[in-house]
């Protein structure tokens, strides 16, 4: 429930994948020189998700530059990022994938955490997959508050996905990020189906580590 799915965006203004993909080899091997994309995302798409779904998505980034992708384990969320970003592969734009709970670590063991923010901060496109919220420590509260400031002012694209709910958020980040979420981000709330389970708990969709 996180956010006005209807809200219309106003524009304005970690590891750590970058996205660049005809056979589907070569085509892959194109997508690679952009991005680095986990095999297992190798070939994500929106298959499954109801076509309003996809609609709303891929309005990314050209009429919609700032979403929230929420949803339960297992709805999509990241393989939608990674299907955004193959798209924008395509077109030849680079994109950046953070998964959060591991870019929250490297920041905490980082020597040089203006830099590593700065270099965030700075990407065109910019993927921020897992927003949690038992990670809401004080510094790192700060840090997301940095991120969505510098790309909103700048203008950069950016997606964050989560699986919290509004009340989840606003009590773990506090309202300072919960007001530039709900403000400046488009949500779109997925499905409640868990894709990785089909037919009596049969695992269609495997993936290692990280938010989805």
């Amino acid at each position: 429930d996180i956010l006005d799915p209807d809200e219309q965006v106003r524009p304005l203004c970690l590891p750590c994948f970058g996205v660049h993909t005809r056979s589907a080899a070569t085509k892959q091997k194109s997508e690679s020189s952009l991005i680095d994309i986990p095999p297992d995302y190798a070939f994500a798409s929106f298959t499954d998700l109801p076509a309003q779904t996809v609609a709303r998505l891929t309005r990314w980034p050209k009429t919609t530059p700032f979403m929230l992708i929420a949803g339960q384990s297992g709805s999509r969320k990241t393989t939608s990022c990674w299907a955004l970003a193959r798209t924008l592969a395509g077109k030849n734009m680079r994109s950046v994938y953070l998964h959060l709970p591991t870019a929250r670590t490297q920041w905490i063991a980082s020597q040089q955490k203006d830099k590593l923010l700065q270099t965030w901060c700075r990407h065109q496109f910019l993927f921020l997959d897992g927003l949690h919220p038992e990670q809401a420590t004080d510094g790192w509260v700060v840090t997301i508050e940095t991120i969505l400031d510098t790309r909103h002012r700048e203008g950069h694209p950016t997606v964050i996905t989560t699986p919290a709910s509004n009340a989840d958020i606003s009590r773990a980040y506090g309202g300072s990020v919960y007001s530039r979420l709900s403000n400046w981000f488009t949500a779109v709330q997925l499905p409640e189906v868990d894709y990785r389970v089909k037919n009596g708990g049969v695992a269609c969709l495997t993936v290692k580590g990280g938010a989805r």
